[in-house]
Order: structure tokens, then sequence, then C-alpha cells
């Protein structure tokens, strides 16, 4: 039995990792390119010539001169983000896109130099450089239409206009994602390999029986115990899925063991949970959780409030010491105290097995009289 929920847990493992691995294999394919763009070697923007300026270009700027803007984007009244028009190569211009303290600085700079062509006393040399890094792609869509407005507007000759070029410098940008959203996907990689990779582990490992195993060990003969336990599972008729004796618990369901022996079992109680669509009640997920005196929880699936009524009454019935149901004392208990509750659930035990035993002595010399 054990050898074929070990196997069977296998298998669901290596199938969950094969999934967490193809989504995380994903993210990488739609990451490549700016992948590739994290990994190049940024060049000056102020060293290149408009022939340079490409697609997926990584680049850092030293920015002096702002000549203008033709776009924004404003949420709730406050300018979020700023496309300017900049100098590049040796007459020709582009746009660059920003947002935060770099928008404020360069919008700064953009109205000293329009004081500047208004005659008033500004020195351009006194203009702070602005350094910034991102990425350069072409202008496309709205603002494209608004680039090419402006340039439109502004009345050169027709051959003016080519040194007017379509690109922008998107800073803070890698590839074509920003670095917040380039960030997530490298998370979001980290996640679901990381979760392959345990998941894998858990299932060559066979962590399913890890409980069972970890007691069988302890006891000193492993394949007694293993052999002792399954056929007390296969004897013992289950109460809404669960097996009990004075020795252990168990409960198996698909490929999950949940297993504890007896003596650490000292509360067990209803786990109900609700779901919601907003305000909407959908339905709810019932369980029975069992505490241990080791800290760990068993969180068994029921399939209704009154299968979790049956298995409560068959843990008393097995275990009459240990605490039944829910109360937030005991819970206050557990959670700060729970050595003292398993002192009280261990002489609780005794006092019973005392009965049992006085009662046994009784019935004994009853007999011999």
């Amino acid at each position: 039995m054990f050898e074929k929920l070990k196997r069977k847990h296998k298998i669901w493992c290596v199938i969950g990792a094969v999934i967490c691995f193809l989504v995380s294999g994903v993210v990488v394919a739609f990451s490549v390119n700016d992948i590739k763009t994290l990994l190049l070697k940024p060049a000056a923007l102020e060293t290149l010539d408009a022939a340079d300026i490409k697609e997926d270009l990584k680049v850092t700027a030293k920015i002096r001169y702002v000549m203008d803007y033709y776009a924004y984007t404003e949420t709730k009244g406050q300018t979020t983000s700023r496309e300017f028009i900049i100098p590049v190569g040796e007459k020709e211009y582009m746009g660059l896109v920003c947002s935060g303290s770099k928008m404020r600085e360069l919008n700064a700079n953009m109205e000293l130099y329009w004081d500047y062509l208004d005659g008033k006393d500004v020195d351009l040399n006194d203009l702070p450089v602005i350094e910034v890094k991102g990425t350069i792609q072409p202008i496309t869509g709205e603002s494209l239409t608004f680039y090419t407005e402006f340039i439109d507007s502004i009345g050169l000759p027709e051959e003016d206009v080519d040194n007017f070029i379509p690109y922008m410098l998107k800073v803070g940008e890698i590839g074509k994602v920003d670095t917040g959203t380039f960030a997530m996907k490298v998370i979001m990689f980290a996640i679901f390999f990381i979760i392959g990779l345990v998941v894998l582990i858990s299932g060559i490992r066979g962590n399913n029986l890890k409980d069972v195993m970890k007691y069988c060990e302890a006891k000193g003969n492993k394949d007694y115990e293993l052999q002792k336990i399954e056929q007390f599972y296969q004897m013992q008729p289950p109460v809404q899925g669960i097996r009990a004796n004075e020795e252990y618990l168990i409960s198996i369901n698909g490929s999950t063991v949940r297993f504890a022996p007896a003596d650490k079992l000292i509360w067990a109680y209803t786990h109900i949970i609700q779901h919601r669509q907003g305000l909407i009640p959908t339905g709810k997920t019932y369980s029975i959780m069992i505490r241990r005196s080791d800290g760990v929880a068993l969180d068994i699936p029921m399939s209704s409030e009154n299968a979790c009524k049956q298995a409560l009454d068959y843990l008393a019935s097995v275990y009459p010491y240990i605490y039944i149901g829910y109360d937030n004392q005991w819970n206050s208990m557990y959670s700060k105290n729970r050595g003292e509750m398993t002192r009280l659930v261990q002489e609780r035990k005794a006092e019973m097995q005392q009965l049992i035993n006085n009662d046994t002595y009784d019935m004994n010399n009853n007999s011999e009289l």
C-alpha cells in the first residue's frame, strides 16, 4: 500500500512540476528580448549619431537641453508622465518619455530653456545635467500621432522635418517593459520554478509518507511498523475517511497521507471556510482540524458539516481525553501555552486509564469471590 501511495504521489508531483516548469519557461520565452537588452552594455546617447538610434538599444543619457513636449498622461488631475523632445546627433531630435522625479527635473530644464528663448537672463551652461537610462523604442500609436502633429505645428521647412526621428527613449524601461514589470516577470519565473523544484523533490523523496516513515524509524523496526500500520489500515473500518486506535491516526485522500501518533493528539474541531464572490456566498469548504502537541496541524477534508460531526464523535470515542470542538479559550491556550494544554490532556488520559485499571481490578476480584 505504501509503495503504491509513494508511486502515485511521485506521478502527481512530476506532473505538477512539469506544469510549473512550463509556466516559468513561457515567462522566459516572452521575456527573451528584454533579457537580451538587460545584458547589453548601455551606449551613451550623447556619443551616438542619429543613424545609430534603433529599436531595443539600451542607453544612458546626460541631458541638459529639453526643447519641448508633445504629449503627457494625466491621472486624477495630476501629470504622471510626459513625452519630451530632446536633441540627438548633430542636428536631429527624438522623443523621451518618463515619469516621477526625472519628469519633474526635465520639465524644469525645459522651462528654463523656454525662458532663455524668451530673452530672459538664463545661462544655458547653468542648466543642470540630468542623467537617465532606459531603452530606445519606436514611437507608436497615439504618441506617434501627437509627435507628428507637434512637428507639423512648428511649420518647419520640408528638409528639416526629417531631423525629427520617430524614436523615443523610454526612461527606466528594459526592452519593451518598465523595470517594475520586468521585476514581476522575474519574480513570477522564480516562484513557479521554485514551486516546481519543491514539488519534484517532494515526489522523489516520497514526502507524503514523511510522518509515517519518521514514526516507524523512531520505533526502531521500520519494516515491522510499516506492516503493522498497513494491516491496521486494511482491517480498521474508516469513519469519514479517518482510521484511529490507541497508537495512531491515519487518513488517506488520493496520495495525501495524514498521520499522527495518538500520544501527540490534543485537540480536534470543525474547520469551515465560507467562500464569497464579492458579498455573495458561493459555498463552504469543510474539514476536521486536528492539532498535535508539537504544533503540527492535520487538516482532513470533509464533505459536509454532518460529516465533520461524525468524525469528531468518532475521535471522541477513541480519544475521550483530547479536547473536542472549537473554543476561543482553547485556541488561545494552544497558541500561547501549548505545553500546558498538552499536560492537561495527558492528565486526563492518565486519570481515565486509572479508572479503567481500577474497574478491571474490581472485576477480577469479584470474579475470584
